[in-house]
């Protein structure tokens, strides 16, 4: 999974930053799903093992809205030439 931020006009936003862009789920079965790796400690959840970080500028402006930008690759385990 890749990420990037944009502002409201498609271009970059200079108020967040994202610290770790690039995550790697690994392999995920048809019809399956996954999360970030979430860590269990005597039966209540406290942390994801790989979350993706946006660390917000002190200077930006109130009511902001951010868009984030999800890129998921995947390949065909029937068809190693497919990539979607």
């Amino acid at each position: 999974m890749h990420l990037d931020v944009t502002s409201d006009a498609g271009v970059a936003n200079p108020y967040v930053s994202i610290l770790n862009n690039d995550i790697s789920y690994g392999d995920i079965g048809t019809y399956s799903e996954t999360n970030c790796g979430k860590v269990y400690e005597n039966d209540k959840w406290t942390a994801w093992e790989r979350p993706f970080y946006l660390k917000i500028a002190d200077d930006s402006p109130n009511d902001m809205t951010v868009t984030v930008n999800v890129t998921i690759n995947s390949e065909n385990g029937l068809d190693e030439e497919k990539v979607w």
